[in-house]
């Protein structure tokens, strides 16, 4: 665009797009500060997400106030689909040929900078996590479908830091897999492969992760195997269900599997506290919930630190 028009944009046009852009893709909402003047400004952008990563649309030329603001800082604050991302590593690029897609039509330079914290693969809240967690599985064992979707949307938010529109169908399609394994021993597990494949189809489409969703399916409902066999049938040890989620976690967070193994043994050691909640009637004054939320927290903390980025 004209950079005549730049001036018209600060004083007018940004003041009335940063009502809505912090919440609706692909648009977001940059957070810098003035080199000189030391002020924070808010600046409407076109941004995508790959991965770590995000690409800002620079509309009114290179010698944007916000690019030079960024680029000097070397990191910022984006506001995007709700949620707050704190970035780094800014690189000014060209978008021609790179791979942007649609977005390169709409920007000839982008400023792509690395997410450090906020919702997302490697920058999660792992007490977030870990709270909900054990919300979803105390739901699940109550039956409380609508508690339990609830406690799916806040969890897929945080750990994939998709768009509203996809953690909505990505929470769904979890439920589903959860309804259709629920059932003992009549559960319907090539069905409940099924949602968990659309629902890592849907991180891939969504730029989140590059994996195969049907391997990462695979290896979900596994998992759930190997805990109902440890919980009701007898002849798996906690040490086949560690390597069970290990095995889940090296293949969906692209990292090596003793990596991760120690965050796995304390999933599982929540999960037998949950086993033993369940056998004592699910009762939610029970002190095994406290331990069992608390380990589940500390086990999202070390796999915080092992994949984060």
């Amino acid at each position: 665009m004209p950079r005549v028009l730049a001036p018209f944009n600060r004083l007018v046009t940004n003041r009335v797009q940063g009502v809505w852009a912090p919440y609706l893709a692909p648009w977001a909402v940059v957070v810098h500060r003035g080199r000189r003047s030391g002020r924070t400004y808010r600046t409407p952008v076109f941004a995508i997400r790959y991965g770590q990563r995000l690409a800002l649309g620079v509309l009114y030329g290179v010698r944007s106030d916000w690019v030079r603001n960024v680029l000097d800082a070397g990191q910022a604050t984006v506001l995007r689909c709700g949620r707050s991302l704190d970035v780094t590593e800014p690189e000014l690029i060209a978008t021609k040929g790179v791979g942007l897609g649609w977005f390169e039509h709409y920007a000839d330079h982008a400023v792509v900078v690395r997410i450090i914290g906020g919702p997302g693969v490697h920058s999660f809240d792992a007490d977030t996590l870990g709270e909900h967690e054990c919300d979803a599985w105390v739901a699940y064992y109550r039956h409380d479908w609508r508690t339990l979707l609830s406690a799916s949307i806040t969890l897929v938010a945080e750990a994939f830091g998709m768009g509203r529109l996809s953690t909505m169908r990505g929470a769904w399609y979890v439920l589903r897999a959860n309804q259709k394994w629920s059932p003992y021993p009549d559960n319907d597990a090539p069905a409940a492969r099924e949602y968990m494949r659309r629902f890592y189809a849907l991180v891939v489409r969504d730029g989140v992760l590059d994996i195969d969703p049907a391997e990462a399916a695979r290896r979900e409902v596994e998992w759930w195997h190997v805990h109902r066999m440890h919980q009701r049938e007898g002849g798996i040890s906690e040490d086949d269900l560690t390597a069970s989620v290990a095995h889940l976690y090296g293949f969906v967070y692209s990292v090596p599997e003793h990596s991760v193994r120690e965050a796995a043994r304390l999933r599982v050691e929540a999960m037998r506290l949950s086993d033993e909640w369940v056998a004592a009637g699910c009762r939610l004054d029970s002190p095994l919930l406290t331990e069992e939320r608390r380990t589940l927290v500390d086990s999202y903390h070390l796999l915080r630190a092992a994949v984060g980025r």
